[in-house]
């Protein structure tokens, strides 16, 4: 239901006792939210954080909900995720960083103007470089990961 952006099924479900961080399995270890980012079904989104949903919550793949926006590229559920408390410094095991996994330039772009609000200059923040190359990669290094 949260992935396709079922509000109505999905308030159903939480209203008769469905704990929010449910998973689906524990082979893949995906929580409604997962399904609902990995979609870009921000009205799910919405109702699964208001219910109280883990932002960072990773499923067995290392991916945060997240991380699926990324992938899956839906720039208002990742501005949506971010605002809400999503924490961009997380990512899976076997990629540099979140923005990595970014394909679109203007998704790396917002998570690295949402990373340098967080850790503004002069403030030790979590990153190596300056700033991730936008003509390229877009890849930043995370230390300790």
């Amino acid at each position: 239901r949260a992935g396709k952006n079922d509000v109505v099924g999905l308030t159903k479900f939480l209203s008769a006792g469905l704990p929010v961080d449910s998973i689906d399995a524990e082979q893949t270890r995906n929580s409604a939210i997962h399904w609902a980012a990995a979609f870009g079904s921000l009205n799910s989104i919405q109702e699964l954080v208001s219910a109280g949903a883990a932002l960072n919550r990773q499923n067995a793949a290392g991916l945060t909900p997240l991380c699926e926006s990324v992938r899956g590229g839906h720039g208002e559920a990742i501005q949506f995720l971010l605002s809400a408390g999503a924490d961009p410094m997380i990512h899976p095991q076997g990629s540099e960083s979140l923005i990595s996994l970014a394909e679109n330039e203007n998704i790396r772009s917002l998570l690295w103007n949402h990373i340098q609000m967080l850790h503004p200059k002069g403030e030790t923040a979590p990153v190596e470089n300056s700033a991730p190359n936008l003509e390229g990669s877009g890849h930043i290094r995370v230390r300790g990961t």
